[in-house]
């Protein structure tokens, strides 16, 4: 019977072995951002999803070896020492399947070499041997599953901290402007070329600008600590940064993707088929187990001492026979176990059905994402022209005298936070252009995602 093993392809057995061989100790600080490269070597050592993955293909390996065991013939050697003492006067007994007489007391030591041979045991051994292969390759997929999502809640957490960075940079420059605001307003007023409502009014908007970037503040923190538990990282305790860049997927052809290709469906079925494997485990108790079952007798005796006997052990005798088992009642034992071993079927297909709904949405859900991020960037894009033009025109009107200082701060107000939302629209369009990605070449995800984050990014030009 010939024994395949699951395999990896290249590319996967880089990203899963070879990667994970590398530096594992980026210290995010304050002066030296964060990048993605660094946050993927980070998960991958490091998330929970991940090292769980491995130990269980770990442990199906080890299965491996039990299971393969089966096949093969069992050997055992035991050695006993004794001494016997007759209670009647001449008699004999059997040692080691050989008669000896036994008129005086004496020592004697014996050596079973024991041997077995599975001849049938109902398919017991060959649906074992199946089910751990459907188990070692729902690992290893499974592996590439846990990846893949394991990187994309990292690409997602990553693009969020970004996105909050950029908002909490541009709302300090707000806030720098409502209160350069404010300070013209209250010159002006104690000019009176301003009332105190126009004061009021700059105070209520420094507030409100302050308050927003405390906000956002806030949520980068949050989202910092998920970010941390998602690359399953013990991060310094001060606010360190990450690099505000996502690398540009590659273009995906719009079409249909069959979902079976995606790493979690698969894993999901390879249980399916390891837990139906375990039926005919369960099933091959109704039927007999045929061995083949041999000893080889070694017996030394003396009637002085036990290492006189000892030295003197030589064979003496051999069996060979087989061995039949049939099992006749109760019933109920494996009655029971491959009830259980259905229903675990049961579940298995549930979550099979599960994981092909999840892969399938996914798919639908990443395109219109996509389509709402590239609609998304096209108005920020176009507001973020009109509001430079504004400002430009505004600056332009102050410098020939026909308009304030204030009418520039406020436009440069709007300048900024037209700038943030094209910023914010781009990451958001290249993590939907990733997400898309994975949907539809779910194989290559981690591996692509992994090789992208590691170019410079002069080689990885914004071009949406």
């Amino acid at each position: 019977m010939k024994m395949h093993m699951p395999t990896l392809d290249l590319a996967a057995g880089f990203l899963l072995f070879g990667l994970a061989a590398g530096p594992t100790s980026a210290e995010p600080t304050t002066s030296t951002p964060l990048t993605l490269g660094e946050a993927l070597k980070i998960t991958l050592n490091n998330a929970q999803p991940v090292t769980a993955a491995r130990a269980t293909i770990s442990s199906a390996k080890a299965q491996h070896l039990g299971v393969i065991a089966a096949f093969l013939p069992s050997l055992s050697l035991s050695d006993q020492d004794q001494y016997y003492h007759p209670l009647q006067g001449s008699t004999s007994t059997v040692i080691a399947g050989t008669l000896v007489p036994a008129k005086h007391p004496f020592y004697n030591n014996v050596v079973n070499a024991n041997l077995g041979f599975n001849l049938y045991n109902g398919g017991k051994d060959v649906a074992n041997y199946q089910g751990n292969l459907e188990t070692l390759r729902s690992a290893i997929t499974g592996l590439s599953a846990a990846l893949n999502s394991s990187f994309e809640q990292v690409l997602g957490d990553f693009e969020a901290l970004a996105a909050d960075q950029a908002t909490v940079a541009a709302q300090q420059r707000i806030v720098r402007l409502d209160q350069e605001i404010e300070r013209l307003t209250s010159l002006r007023m104690a000019r009176q070329a301003s009332s105190r409502i126009d004061l009021i009014q700059a105070q209520q908007q420094t507030l409100a600008a302050e308050t927003q970037l405390s906000q956002n503040r806030q949520q980068a923190m949050n989202d910092r600590e998920q970010l941390q538990r998602a690359m399953g990282y013990l991060a310094p305790s001060e606010d360190w940064q990450v690099e505000e860049r996502l690398p540009a997927a590659p273009p995906v052809a719009p079409g249909q993707y069959p979902v079976q290709q995606d790493p979690a469906v698969q894993s999901a079925y390879a249980q399916v088929l390891a837990a139906r494997q375990q039926v005919a485990v369960a099933s091959a108790a109704y039927w007999p187990t045929v061995a083949l079952t041999g000893q080889y007798n070694l017996l030394g005796t003396s009637s002085t001492a036990l290492d006189q006997a000892f030295t003197a052990t030589q064979g003496s005798n051999y069996t060979m026979g087989i061995s039949v088992s049939l099992p006749l009642l109760p019933f109920y034992n494996t009655v029971s176990a491959v009830d259980v071993a259905q229903a675990n079927v049961e579940t298995n297909l549930s979550t099979y059905q599960s994981a092909l709904a999840s892969a399938s949405s996914r798919t639908q859900s990443a395109f219109q994402q996509l389509q709402e991020a590239q609609q998304g960037i096209k108005l920020a894009a176009k507001s973020a022209q009109l509001a430079h033009a504004n400002a430009h025109l505004t600056d332009a009107r102050y410098q020939a005298h026909q308009s304030s200082r204030i009418d520039v701060d406020r436009a440069l107000v709007l300048a900024e936070q037209a700038d943030l939302s094209a910023t914010t629209a781009t990451l958001a369009l290249r993590l939907a252009a990733w997400k898309l990605y994975r949907a539809a070449h779910p194989q290559q995800f981690a591996d692509t995602l992994t090789a992208a984050a590691a170019k410079h990014p002069s080689s990885d030009p914004i071009t949406e």
